[in-house]
């Protein structure tokens, strides 16, 4: 069940802000919050500053999510305050995405989202306190991106969404999922409400060509849709689409390994998807698309798809277009396959294969290098890395040959 009960859009936002700024305990962790993100930021301000005009800051959905995450991470207030603080501000978020909030919210908002709105629904749900058989509670969480909330929580929610898809009383809303459009919101992903260099040129770009911001995004979330999951059909797309806010990746993880485990998917299906370059890079950055796509092979090994054919594909591509992307799904690709135990001598070869070829980055290059010889122990690969161009990769084969060479007793190196 919902942690509290429905309520009017201006009393849900002043409950919260009362909670905040009302109780000693949650007033000191919500400024907490606020001066982390505005010194993370660089933006420096004094604790008196922010407590002077704490009210007014919160007024801003943004900064409510700084204050909330403040509340939910931080230490000096019980249980129960939290959770109500975190029910009542995924209710504000809900509030948000209708467009009830109050005047002076919106007005003070403008483009911003509520940050840490998916920290705060992943919270509850952990604790049994957040009903995700509710439409349009999991619509409102989806219809916006929350880029602050942690690759955890987006994952966690999103393996809960999942378990409600896949039984019986998530039919409606799967239904809801397969119908709905993304509209001109999905292209938060790739245009940051926070990049002002970017939406500064977007804004010259409208000025110039005399059309509105909207329109322009719808224009683009147009073309998006168009190039991305092409091999699915329309239900299906719009399924994953709209579940692209709780995508994440970075080196602590990627939340989308779940979305294997979706039983509307098919085995051929999840392929399709693994080899979707356009995909993965939605929601992720071209760093963190390797960590993305080894998830989610590992959730596809998981239905019990065959990596192996993942594989075969793959490989063939790779020989038809040598590109950087195949280059990091081939690597993501191996690393899945190592990790659950579905290395074997084809994937060596996809390996010997994939450093052969041209479109590899150093940082790749390097790793697939390692790989192979933490796999196969192969000299060979070592005398390549001494004649490679990047000091990087000569940097490692010396010291993997000075290794080498004191554990057998100062034999000849390479």
């Amino acid at each position: 069940m919902r942690l509290c009960q429905r309520m009017p859009a201006r009393r849900a936002f002043e409950s919260l802000l009362e909670e905040l700024t009302g109780d000693r305990a949650l007033r000191r962790l919500a400024i907490d919050g606020v001066l982390e993100r505005l010194n993370a930021d660089r933006e420096r301000y004094s604790r008196e500053e922010v407590e002077e005009g704490l009210e007014d800051l919160l007024h801003d959905v943004q900064y409510l999510g700084y204050a909330v995450h403040g509340v939910l991470s931080g230490a000096g207030a019980d249980e129960g305050k939290k959770a109500r603080v975190a029910a009542l501000y995924v209710e504000v978020a809900e509030l948000y995405s209708s467009g009830g909030l109050p005047r002076r919210v919106r007005e003070t908002s403008g483009g911003s989202v509520p940050e840490y709105a998916v920290e705060a629904a992943a919270f509850l749900d952990a604790r049994g306190k957040l009903d995700l058989l509710d439409v349009g509670l999991v619509k409102a969480l989806l219809s916006f991106t929350d880029r602050r909330s942690s690759v955890a929580a987006k994952g966690s929610l999103l393996s809960s969404i999942v378990r409600v898809l896949n039984g019986e009383g998530g039919r409606r809303l799967l239904r809801e999922l397969e119908l709905r459009r993304t509209g001109e919101r999905f292209l938060r992903p790739i245009i940051p409400a926070s990049d002002d260099t970017r939406l500064t040129g977007l804004a010259l770009l409208t000025g110039l060509l005399g059309r509105d911001v909207q329109d322009l995004l719808k224009a683009a979330n147009s073309m998006v849709e168009e190039q991305v999951l092409r091999g699915l059909d329309a239900g299906k797309r719009n399924l994953l689409m709209n579940l692209v806010p709780l995508l994440a990746s970075d080196r602590s993880g990627s939340s989308y390994g779940p979305l294997a485990d979706l039983s509307a998917l098919s085995g051929e299906d999840l392929i399709r998807i693994f080899m979707d370059d356009a995909f993965f890079s939605l929601n992720t950055r071209s760093r963190r698309e390797t960590y993305a796509m080894a998830d989610f092979a590992r959730g596809m090994a998981r239905r019990g798809v065959d990596l192996h054919e993942a594989l075969r594909r793959l490989r063939e591509e790779w020989r038809r277009d040598q590109s950087y992307w195949h280059a990091k799904a081939l690597k993501a690709l191996l690393r899945a396959m190592d990790e659950v135990g579905a290395l074997d001598d084809r994937a060596l070869d996809a390996a010997r294969e994939l450093l052969s070829g041209a479109h590899v980055d150093t940082g790749d290059r390097l790793a697939l290098m390692r790989f192979l010889y933490a796999h196969t122990g192969d000299r060979s690969i070592l005398e390549g890395a001494m004649r490679s161009e990047s000091r990087r990769i000569r940097e490692w084969a010396r010291r993997e040959a000075g290794s080498r060479e004191r554990a057998s007793g100062g034999a000849a190196g390479i």
